[in-house]
């Protein structure tokens, strides 16, 4: 799956998309706490998640988050 953030990213969703990706599988978000409360939703047990972002994007409040939700499972 493709969680994306921030206006920069839609193009590339949109290039996901167009290139055969599904539409719940290629994700924008404009809001970093909705961002993080699907990818929380959407990850399971034993699953791998990148996170890539500039510092400027606080992706790291996504970390925190996925570490957090780790540790009470």
């Amino acid at each position: 799956a493709f969680f994306a953030y921030g206006p920069a990213m839609a193009e590339a969703v949109a290039a996901a998309r167009a290139r055969g990706m599904d539409a719940q599988r290629a994700r924008h978000y404009e809001d970093r706490a909705a961002l993080i409360e699907e990818l929380i939703a959407f990850v399971g047990r034993g699953d791998v998640v990148l996170i890539k972002g500039s510092r400027g994007m606080q992706m790291e409040e996504a970390v925190e988050a996925l570490l957090s939700r780790s540790a009470r499972t």
